[in-house]
């Protein structure tokens, strides 16, 4: 399979790894489409990571990533349930795009990156644990 999903136990975090086969244009869709009921069957906000370490994106590939996201009806990146997206890469260009995430255009979709995983998942519990207090 091109991507795998994680869901932390007792942590509202999910994890999709997208592997170096993935293909926006014939993929997303379906991995959409296997992430969603995550975010259908919680009860609270999900922080969605997506780590694109392993794949090589072109320009076109975050366009499209970026309007299914955020611009068609079922888009997940404004699913109620979404807390944030996290994107795990060290590509500048797709560095570049997260940023554009945030922008009214998209919707203003909270976004941030990280070069690991280890990184992000430490902001994110940080970041829960300051929301607890």
């Amino acid at each position: 399979m091109s991507y795998t999903i994680k869901k932390f136990d007792n942590e509202p975090i999910l994890m999709i790894t997208i592997h170096e086969d993935y293909n926006v244009a014939t993929d997303q869709v379906k991995s959409d489409a296997d992430v969603r009921p995550y975010f259908e069957n919680t009860e609270e906000d999900l922080y969605h990571i997506i780590n694109i370490i392993d794949l090589n994106i072109s320009l076109d590939d975050i366009v499209q990533a970026a309007n299914a996201g955020t611009r068609k009806e079922e888009a997940l990146w404004k699913h109620p349930k979404h807390a944030m997206l996290i994107l795990i890469t060290q590509n500048p260009l797709a560095k570049v795009a997260a940023k554009g995430l945030g922008s009214s255009v998209f919707g203003s979709v909270k976004v941030r990156t990280f070069n690991t995983t280890e990184e992000a998942l430490a902001w994110i519990r940080e970041d829960i644990a300051e929301r607890v207090a």
